[in-house]
This record gives C-alpha cells, sequence and structure tokens, in this order.
C-alpha cells in the first residue's frame, strides 16, 4: 500500500510542478482563518 501511494504522490507531484505556471497559484486569494475574526487577511504577508 506504501509503494501505490508514494508513486501517487509522486506523479501528483509531477503535474503540479510540470503545470505550476499555468496555475497562477500566486493569484490566489488569501483564504480567511476560521475561528479568528481578528486577524485581518488583507493586510497579510503572502509567502513564496
Amino acid at each position: 500500500m506504501h509503494d501505490e501511494w508514494s508513486g501517487f504522490a509522486s506523479l501528483l507531484a509531477e503535474l503540479i510542478e510540470k503545470h505550476a505556471s499555468e496555475l497562477n497559484l500566486d493569484d490566489l486569494p488569501i483564504p480567511p482563518i476560521e475561528g479568528n475574526e481578528s486577524v485581518h487577511t488583507e493586510n497579510a504577508v503572502k509567502v513564496a
């Protein structure tokens, strides 16, 4: 079972790496943090 999951994880990693530029992940909004209304995400810093 471990080998099947490792192969699947490798496949996903390769697909994401291959198509990362097309996905525009840097343009996605920062999701709100549930349960902590005191955090303001509009001033959050993006981590590369």
